[in-house]
Parts: C-alpha cells; sequence; structure tokens
C-alpha cells in the first residue's frame, strides 16, 4: 500500500509501527518485524527513500524484567542502535486509525498498533464460577487442583500455578514450556487420584529465556549462564529444533531455516486457506458446510 501512494506524508503513516509493551512479545516482535523489513525494503524505492520508524513504549523503567538487567540493557542498546526508538517510562494515551499519542504528549503517525503489554486469560475463565486470583487465573494448589474442587484441574495460561523456582509464593510464566509440563503432571495427578493415590505437586522450574532479536542476536539464560549475541541466537535455535516433536518437524524446520540464511527471505504470499467466521456469526454453520 505504502508503495503506491503518491504523497510522502501518507506513505509515512503505513511505515511507521508502534509495539506497546517490552516484554517477551513486544521485543522479539518489534526486532524480528524490523528485520523483515529492513530485508525486503529494498524492493520498494518509493518507501526506502522515505524511510521506517518503529517505536516501543514500555511503561517501567526499562525492558524485559523477566531477564537479567545486564541482558536487559544489551537489548535495548542492541536495538537503538539498528535506528528504533524504545521509550521506556511510557504508556499509550490513546489509539485513532491513523495515530497515536503517548503519555508524553506525542502523536505518531502510524497503521500499525501492536498491543504486547500483558497476558490474560480468555473471558470465559472469568464465567466458570471458579476462585480467581488478582490477576485473573484460576487459583490452584501445588498439585494444580482448582481451589475448594476436588475434581477440577487447571494448567497454563488460565491457572495461577505456583511457581516452585519463587518458593510458590508467585503463580508460574504462561510459557510453553511450563503448560507442557503442567499439562504431563496434572494427566498423573487425575490418573493418581482416580485410584486412589496422592496427586504430587508441580515441581519444575526454567531452565532458561531465550528472546530473539532478529539478525542472528539474542539474548538468553540458560541454566544460569548468560548469553548474547549470535552464542544466544545459535543456542535458542538448537533448543528449539530440539523440542519440535518429530523427525519430520525437524528435518523441514531445519531446511527452511537454511534456505533462509542462503537466500534471505521471500515477501511475496502464494496463497491462503481462507478466514475463519467469528465465533459470533450467525453465518458460520452454513460457512462451514460449504
Amino acid at each position: 500500500i505504502a508503495e503506491s501512494l503518491p504523497d510522502d506524508e501518507a506513505r509515512r503513516e503505513y511505515l511507521s509501527f508502534v509495539f506497546v509493551g517490552a516484554g517477551y512479545a513486544g521485543l522479539e516482535g518489534i526486532a524480528e518485524l524490523q528485520d523483515y523489513v529492513a530485508d525486503v525494503i529494498d524492493r520498494y524505492p518509493r518507501c526506502r527513500i522515505v524511510g521506517t520508524r518503529f517505536v516501543l513504549v514500555e511503561a517501567r523503567e526499562r525492558v524485559m524484567p523477566e531477564i537479567p538487567a545486564s541482558l536487559a540493557e544489551f537489548a535495548t542498546r542492541e536495538l537503538r542502535g539498528r535506528g528504533m526508538e524504545i521509550l521506556t517510562g511510557t504508556m499509550l494515551e490513546s489509539a485513532e486509525a491513523n495515530a497515536v499519542t503517548l503519555s508524553t504528549g506525542e502523536r505518531i503517525p502510524t497503521r500499525l498498533l501492536c498491543w504486547t503489554a500483558g497476558v490474560k486469560p480468555a473471558p470465559v475463565v472469568g464465567e466458570l464460577g471458579l476462585a480467581l486470583g488478582p490477576e485473573g487465573r484460576i487459583e490452584v494448589d501445588a498439585t494444580m487442583r482448582v481451589a475448594g474442587r476436588s475434581n477440577i484441574w487447571a494448567i497454563g495460561d488460565a491457572a495461577a500455578v505456583p511457581d516452585p523456582a519463587k518458593h510458590r509464593r508467585a503463580p508460574t510464566p504462561p510459557t510453553c514450556q511450563h503448560a507442557i509440563r503442567q499439562g504431563r503432571r496434572v494427566a498423573e495427578n487425575v490418573a493418581a487420584t482416580m485410584r486412589g493415590r496422592t496427586p504430587k505437586p508441580f515441581r519444575y522450574r526454567t531452565l532458561g529465556v531465550f528472546v530473539d532479536m532478529g539478525q542472528h542476536k539474542a539474548v538468553a539464560t540458560v541454566l544460569g549462564l548468560r548469553l548474547r549475541g549470535f552464542p544466544a541466537w545459535f543456542a535458542a535455535r538448537t533448543y528449539h529444533l530440539a523440542m519440535m516433536p518429530g523427525l519430520e518437524r525437524q528435518v523441514r524446520l531445519a531446511v527452511d531455516w537454511s534456505v533462509g540464511l542462503l537466500f534471505g527471505r521471500a515477501s511475496a504470499e502464494l496463497g491462503q486457506l481462507g478466514h475463519p467466521a467469528s465465533l459470533g456469526d450467525p453465518h458460520q454453520d452454513t460457512a462451514a458446510t460449504r
């Protein structure tokens, strides 16, 4: 769209990208998007002349509170070195169709606003009639049994599973590595309860944290070891490849990554499977039978 517009000011709205929230999703999202745009923008001469703008807004005083401060500072320097704006201590004041306004009073013309400022359970969780914690997650004990219920269990983003790494004083992070292991343990506990045995508590502790920043760089903590730059990126790719279920998928992923390293990114979209109807669409059943 931006390349087809005759006016540079109108084009600038489509070339400005604002992310709100500098946690895992925000930092990785804006870094990968900038990396992708940098790879393909030479194919669009008008856009290249106008240039792009990437803005990451964070209400707290630093990015990524989940990782050590030294790694967060490295990530901030790296992204700012690529020309990105990292605005800490700043909040989103309002959003319009073609602009956002920050708490500093600055108005940024943009057509893309990405909200990554927090994770909340699905709204249906609040309709279940179960005990909820301060963040709206279902209250469970160390075995992941719902508080006050003997036959209901909850895991994943919807549940406030006590984190062994924090002496069970705070819930586990809503990450895949925790959810997978919670699923295994809760299945064992349900089976144990049906056999009249005592369920076991969830004991998994985070092995590591990876934050991919594009351009073959990342920051990571793995078993207490702090990594940054290419070593962290390589460790992250190796871990993700190892965790991919099935040899066929692992081979496909390795080939895809290798092709990307040799030939760069493909910007063309060859096709799509369609758009699923929303849950509230009265024509959903009709569309599904076509």
